[in-house]
């Protein structure tokens, strides 16, 4: 496997500082954070995971870590959730609660500020978006690399490249002293991507497939560990930073939706310990939160959290030596989404969790028991007696921590947000999948994106009496003259207003100048120039410029497809260029060939 080196390896020599203790005396501590990696994305007990080899490096950590059954994220985002990991705090005091604009400040300090100022050679592996330096995560990481090459078909860095060069870092680093690493995997927000099993065979496009990805990619890892020494005494942990891959609810996004299939995620710690021949087989079956998991973090390097968390956080150390819980059951759990108030449709949505009762606070309150009712379906009222006391004191919480209820976004921008993550598909447009889009597109009138998103599925089948109608139906009159020129139709009254003048008169320097988009400049000048020597290089310029539109054009619809929960603008993709509508023109379909030729070769 290639490896992508960047910076990597340019700063690989400010981690091999030494330590004098020894290795065999102060644990390891490696961190495996997976997106999505949610409590239904596989079972323990499944005949897949007991018998298929691509799960082999799952079945390790069920074999032989802790298993928490109720584990549960603070945050539907990841970027919040790995900093309550980092810190031991809820992102109400953290302050990061979305992944934006937010950041971990400087004044909160992490775990791995402690661990490498303890001596620990500290490393931060980035497997792409959402988890960029840009969050402040890299404080007290010796090493932090989030160095992606992103090109046209290739957006994030799997984990077993992820893999690769943390053994790279291992191999070469201080063996005296111990670690402290984490690993962030993105591999699962891309089930588009092709992967390959062991013996080489193509796996089928699903987010099984990544799993199964990153479950290879972690038996290579954990048999390296044990080659070199260090599997024994390393606490390991993989533990997945939120749901909603493996079961969508209906009008509940997985950027915003506070039930158990988006919030409660798989957690494994395997202690550190002398050699044995059997892992731990005990399971944990109390809520525990991934802050506990910070708090844990902490007390694995042997310190408290700098800033203690004003709610009830534990320490899971204990239950790693023997399966006696020592917190209470009635502790209250929470879990948020910034996502509503970080893409301005709303405010922050809240949960509140005390032992099987869960509330989501809403303005039309929904409260569920999760023992009897897994699929949380049916609501209890707040006056049964039953339960009486523990929502009184869920209430109370909420009363005293201000806490404000949330007003659901409208169902229409629900269906859009739906209709979104659908369409991107590389298998192309479902016929059910048309019939919504265009049912949403009537609903929401007004959505110029969505009228572009359906504008372009009919651009690229060419379905030019579709595009004439749309264009009549969205007001846009670029759509309209592109369909008219294609269908060879009279054009009576173009409507076109400045730069857009130019599909009619490529060649017209004077209303070339009202034109600010380089791209599109790039290829007027292209295919206005009569030198072919010239010509040659104002088509290198015109494709690299191009290509860079297009990535992020896929950077847009791929945002879309992981729920908007990326920092890319939510207005993109927003429907056919100027550039893709002039190549769409009969007279420049010469250069649309060369450009198509470009687009599909490996070297784009």
């Amino acid at each position: 496997m290639k490896i992508r080196y960047f910076a990597f390896g340019a700063f690989l020599a400010l981690s091999l500082t030494g330590c004098s203790w020894n290795q065999n005396k102060i644990p390891s501590i490696l961190v495996i954070a997976v997106e999505g990696l949610s409590f239904d994305s596989f079972s323990c007990t499944s005949e897949e995971i007991e018998t298929n080899v691509d799960f082999s490096g799952l079945k390790v950590f069920c074999d032989e870590a802790v298993r928490f059954t109720h584990a549960y994220a603070p945050s539907t985002l990841s970027q919040p959730s790995l900093a309550s990991m980092l810190t031991g705090l809820y992102p109400q005091e953290h302050d990061v609660h979305n992944q934006g604009r937010d950041h971990l400040k400087g004044a909160i300090q992490t775990v791995s500020e402690s661990a490498s100022n303890l001596g620990f050679q500290t490393l931060f592996l980035s497997g792409g978006a959402p988890i960029w330096r840009k969050s402040g995560f890299a404080q007290g990481f010796q090493i932090f690399d989030d160095n992606i090459k992103v090109n046209n078909n290739e957006f994030y860095r799997p984990i077993g490249e992820t893999v690769d060069l943390f053994l790279s870092w291992l191999k070469q680093k201080s063996v005296s002293a111990p670690f402290f690493s984490v690993l962030y995997a993105s591999d699962l927000q891309f089930p588009d991507v092709t992967t390959f099993n062991s013996a080489g065979e193509i796996r089928s496009l699903s987010i099984k497939s990544q799993l199964a990805e990153v479950s290879e990619s972690l038996f290579r890892l954990v048999q390296q560990l044990r080659r070199w020494g260090y599997w024994d005494n390393t606490y390991v942990v993989l533990a997945g930073l939120n749901g909603g891959y493996f079961s969508i609810r209906p009008f509940e996004e997985r950027a915003y939706s506070l039930y158990s299939s988006n919030t409660q995620v798989k957690l494994f710690i395997k202690p550190a310990t002398k050699k044995r021949d059997l892992g731990l087989q005990w399971t944990i079956d109390r809520n525990v939160s991934l802050v506990d998991l910070g708090v844990t973090l902490w007390s694995m390097i042997g310190r408290e959290p700098v800033q203690k968390s004003r709610f009830d956080t534990r320490s899971l150390l204990n239950v790693l030596k023997t399966p006696d819980v020592d917190w209470p059951q009635d502790r209250i759990l929470i879990s948020e989404s910034g996502w509503p108030s970080w893409q301005e449709v709303g405010t922050q949505r809240w949960s509140l969790r005390l032992d099987q009762l869960l509330l989501i606070y809403d303005q039309n309150i929904k409260i569920y028991n999760t023992l009897i009712d897994r699929q949380e379906q049916v609501k209890i009222e707040e006056s049964d007696p039953l339960v009486r006391l523990p929502i009184e004191k869920m209430n109370h919480f909420l009363k005293e921590n201000e806490i404000q209820p949330w007003r659901p976004i409208p169902e229409t921008l629900a269906e859009k947000l739906a209709v979104g993550r659908e369409i991107w598909s590389p298998q192309g447009i479902t016929s059910d999948l048309n019939k919504r889009l265009i049912h949403i597109s009537k609903k929401r009138s007004w959505d110029q994106q969505v009228w572009g998103w359906r504008a372009s599925q009919i651009l690229a089948k060419e379905d030019w009496e579709e595009l004439l109608k749309i264009a009549d139906d969205a007001g846009v009159f670029t759509w309209k003259y592109v369909a008219l020129r294609n269908l060879n139709q009279r054009i009576k009254n173009t409507k076109l207003k400045g730069c857009e003048k130019t599909l009619k008169s490529l060649a017209d320097a004077t209303l070339q100048r009202q034109c600010n988009d380089p791209t599109y400049l790039a290829l007027l000048l292209w295919v206005n120039e009569e030198n072919p020597q010239k010509a040659i290089l104002f088509k290198e310029n015109f494709l690299r410029l191009y290509k860079t539109q297009k990535i992020d054009t896929r950077l847009g619809e791929l945002n879309f497809k992981n729920g908007l929960t990326w920092s890319v603008s939510k207005n993109i993709p927003a429907g056919p260029s100027l550039t893709d509508l002039a190549l769409a023109l009969p007279k420049l379909k010469g250069f649309a060939r060369q450009v198509m030729a470009r687009v599909s070769s490996e070297n784009f």
